[in-house]
C-alpha cells in the first residue's frame, strides 16, 4: 500500500509541473546490474545480481545546455526506491549527467534512517529523436545508514 501511495503523490507531483512548458515527463524502464560485498567476521562474501527497474521522471531545462533530471524508480527484485537527480550538461552528440542517488529499502520500516544509501552517480545520454533518449548510468555507493 505504500509503495502505491507514494507512486501516486509522485505522478501527481510531475503532473502539476506539467504545465510549464520548458518542463517534460516520462516513464521508463530498465537493467539495473549490482555487485555486493558483504564482510562479516572478516570474510568478504561477493555475489553479482540484476533487477528490473521502473519509474517516472521529468526533464527540467535550466539553460539551454543544462537540465534537471529528477527520477523516481522502484527496483523489483531487490524493493528498493531510488531517488536519482541528477544535472545534464548538453552536447552536440553525446550529454552528460552527475548528481546524487538517495536509495531507500523498501522491506524495512524507515524508523531511524538504517534503510538509506546516499551514492553518486553519472552517466551518459543520446537524444535519439524529441521523445527518445538513451540513458547509461553508473552509480557508486557512498554512505549507507
Amino acid at each position: 500500500m505504500k509503495k502505491i501511495l507514494v507512486l501516486l503523490v509522485a505522478i501527481c507531483a510531475a503532473t502539476t509541473l506539467n504545465a510549464q512548458k520548458n518542463i517534460k515527463l516520462g516513464g521508463s524502464m530498465g537493467y539495473s546490474h549490482y555487485n555486493t560485498t558483504t564482510t562479516i567476521d572478516n570474510a568478504d562474501t561477493k555475489s553479482n545480481n540484476g533487477a528490473i527497474y521502473l519509474s517516472v521522471f521529468s526533464e527540467i531545462e535550466l539553460s539551454k545546455n543544462l537540465n534537471l533530471l529528477p527520477q523516481l524508480q522502484y527496483t523489483t527484485k531487490i524493493e528498493e526506491i531510488s531517488i536519482p537527480v541528477q544535472l545534464e550538461f548538453k552536447t552536440k552528440f553525446l550529454n552528460f549527467l552527475i548528481g546524487p542517488k538517495v536509495e531507500i529499502a523498501t522491506n524495512k520500516l524507515p524508523e531511524d534512517f538504517t534503510n538509506l544509501t546516499f551514492s553518486a552517480i553519472g552517466g551518459l545520454s543520446y537524444n535519439y529523436d524529441k521523445n527518445l533518449k538513451f540513458i547509461c548510468n553508473y552509480s557508486t555507493s557512498v554512505i549507507i545508514c
